[in-house]
């Protein structure tokens, strides 16, 4: 299967969700006011996305709980290292409603490596990819989502 079959046999909603993913990723690029109960819903929304992909696709059989504390190790060290980073941009607003988030590029980095990690799993699980069933690749995987995901913890 060439990947030109992979993208037409792609449901319309991936798409619709690629293209939110994009407009939302997009916002994050300008400087913005926001509360933190939106910060936490967006980075619980993301967290929750990520660690559905590492259950359904990768948490089976008795590994499952060591591939999602490889999920959860990694958000944990990413949110912590990029805590020196990104608090940097992060500043209360004037009006201590809430914070002034400085424009960056990682949220849309993030939100576009969840997507496309969870869409080669989920084309590599409708082709039964040999790649799946490799020993490290529920590591790496989990790993990566859960490093991405991490990103909007920091």
């Amino acid at each position: 299967m060439h990947a030109i079959d992979f993208l037409r046999h792609t449901p319309v909603w991936v798409y619709a969700v690629l293209l939110a993913l994009l407009f939302l990723g997009g916002l994050q690029l300008r400087t913005r006011q926001r509360r933190l109960n939106s910060l936490l819903l967006i980075a619980l929304g993301f967290g929750t996305w990520s660690v559905a992909g590492v259950l359904s696709s990768l948490g089976h059989g008795p590994a499952g709980a060591w591939v999602l504390l490889a999920w959860v190790a990694s958000a944990l060290a990413v949110a912590w290292l990029g805590q020196a980073g990104f608090a940097r941009g992060v500043q209360r607003s004037p009006s201590g409603q809430g914070l002034v988030i400085a424009g960056s590029g990682w949220p849309l980095a993030a939100m576009l490596g969840i997507f496309c990690l969870r869409y080669a799993m989920g084309a590599g699980v409708a082709v039964g990819a040999a790649w799946l069933k490799a020993p490290a690749t529920p590591w790496v995987l989990s790993a990566l989502l859960g490093a991405a995901s991490g990103v909007f913890l920091a």
